[in-house]
């Protein structure tokens, strides 16, 4: 079995499901959670392609409000410990992995360090900070993947690296600039939405190894359309 390896802030997520959210006004919470968020939502979508390790760098804390209403999400965020790779660990990346994955890299700030990977690698965002510092890494990433509500940071964006943007109505897939293919998807409402960018590109590097981009597109939000629709609070 192949090996991934993921790279990310520690988050300690504290999640507030409410029923319907009014801005300005008390909102009652149906359910408050505390878990471990970030990359660690990778392990809800339970890949079956992958021995999947977490290497934790720099620490974050998050309080998310979850809408169920319009299956949405807000966070707000706190800093707790910048992040650093060392070179024990990205020794240990290049010689016994065959893929990382990295979550969020707009959220680190040893970003620059991951120029040293060897490996292929793949990128997610997080966040609508500027893509013009990140250009070179995501020219030697394998794959980028982002929200397409943020399709506008990637409009002066031109690399040969794949640029997967998807949101619950559908994805498009980006390269030198041009959406090469654009697909819609059923969406569903009262939805706990939460870690789903995470579980659509675990389920995207799953089923990498037997689909193209566009099979891997499409199967990524099917899974992970399903997965939201039978998970429990």
């Amino acid at each position: 079995m192949r090996s991934l390896c993921l790279v990310g802030k520690e988050y300690s997520d504290t999640i507030m499901f409410v029923d319907h959210l009014r801005e300005g006004e008390t909102n009652e919470c149906s359910i408050i959670k505390q878990k471990r968020g970030g990359m660690y939502n990778f392990f809800e979508a339970n890949i079956k392609n992958w021995l999947v390790s977490p290497t934790p760098v720099g620490a974050k804390k998050a309080f998310i409000i979850s809408n169920k209403d319009k299956s949405t999400r807000t966070s707000i965020v706190q800093n707790s410990e910048e992040s650093q790779i060392t070179s024990s660990q990205l020794n240990t990346i290049n010689n016994s992995f065959d893929w990382l994955h990295v979550s969020y890299v707009d959220d680190m700030e040893c970003f620059l360090q991951l120029k040293n990977i060897t490996i292929p690698f793949s990128l997610d965002f997080c966040t609508d900070k500027s893509r013009i510092e990140y250009v070179d890494l995501m020219s030697r990433s394998s794959i980028v993947f982002d929200s397409r509500e943020r399709k506008h940071l990637y409009s002066n964006t031109k690399i040969q690296t794949p640029i997967i943007l998807h949101d619950p109505d559908g994805f498009e897939i980006i390269v030198n600039g041009n959406c090469i293919h654009r697909e819609k998807t059923v969406k569903y409402e009262n939805l706990n939405v939460n870690g789903a960018g995470d579980m659509y590109a675990a389920h995207f590097l799953d089923h990498k190894a037997v689909g193209s981009l566009v099979e891997c597109a499409r199967y990524a939000a099917k899974s992970t359309t399903d997965l939201l629709l039978n998970r429990e609070e």
